[in-house]
């Protein structure tokens, strides 16, 4: 393997990297991986690049090639995931992929979710995490969601380009759009600052958030949104002051808890979680006091 010197990759040669341990299971990588990109954004760490590559499996390995990641944040630091055993071997790690993709397509730009269009040696586990930064950041990159049919043809031994029709292709296909029409800006206000601006949106989602005594009240345009978190005692007599202002929809489900205190957890679940019309039926699931 050729490495290219640090001063070459990397516009800050005091570029941190850090190889994170994973879990041994495929979900339990999965799940790890989510976290500390989430935590990222938690701490207000903006995400340049991710960086997905198939890294060849070695000789007697379990699998021919597993997957991998380069996290790159604005602050030149790195997190390398190049220790698990993620894979395409079946439909359930199939999902898997779909359900990390998704997440990162969110966390992040989805046009700054990149994938390398070689599969690496697996000599690059033995490098040092700084070398290994530098052999991916010079590899040759391509947007991977809405070219995610060659994305997975890397993990094929001849990485030659296979029918969409042996993958989730349905479950692929809406990553990139989804993304795309993701809510990003997210302003968390009070409620006078809420109402004071509701003029600017366009569509109001309520919703219910478990284990808390609270009601959200989302405002969006766009990829732009102000939210608000409620006392329950307060929030129908708000929402009887800017009903039928807006198109209005309730989220299908309970919003986790963590979305008071987590802005990468707000940022998923506001983009995961199912909206319905707002009526009756769904107006009274929200609100105690809305009338029979």
């Amino acid at each position: 393997m050729n490495i290219p010197a640090i001063e070459l990759v990397l516009a800050n040669t005091n570029a941190t990297v850090v190889r994170q341990k994973l879990p041994r299971t495929t979900y339990g990588s999965k799940d790890a991986i989510i976290q500390i990109i989430r935590d990222a954004v938690d701490m207000e760490e903006s995400i340049r690049n991710i960086y997905a590559f198939a890294l060849e499996g070695r000789p007697g390995a379990g699998r021919d090639s597993y997957l991998a990641f380069l996290i790159e944040y604005r602050n030149d630091h790195f997190d390398l995931f190049d220790d698990s055993e993620m894979n395409m071997g079946n439909t359930s790690r199939e999902y898997e992929v779909i359900s990390i993709m998704q997440h990162m397509s969110l966390l992040a730009n989805p046009n700054h979710l990149l994938y390398s269009v070689k599969r690496l040696p697996y000599q690059l586990r033995d490098l040092p995490p700084l070398q290994v930064a530098c052999l991916v950041k010079s590899q040759s990159f391509k947007p991977l969601l809405p070219n995610w049919q060659s994305f997975l043809s890397t993990f094929n031994k001849d990485q030659q380009l296979s029918p969409k029709s042996i993958y989730q292709a349905d479950d692929w296909e809406v990553l990139y759009d989804g993304s795309k029409a993701a809510l990003r800006d997210i302003n968390v206000c009070f409620i006078h600052q809420f109402i004071g601006n509701l003029p600017e949106y366009e569509q109001l989602n309520l919703g219910m958030i478990r284990g808390h005594e609270l009601r959200v009240f989302i405002g969006t345009k766009g990829n732009e949104c102000q939210i608000c978190f409620v006392p329950v005692d307060n929030a129908y007599n708000v929402y009887q002051q800017i009903e039928n202002h807006l198109t209005e929809f309730v989220y299908r489900d309970f919003l986790p808890e963590s979305i008071v205190r987590s802005a990468g957890q707000r940022l998923l679940s506001l983009n995961k979680t199912e909206l319905m019309p707002a009526n009756q039926d769904h107006l009274r699931w929200v609100f105690r006091e809305y009338p029979t």
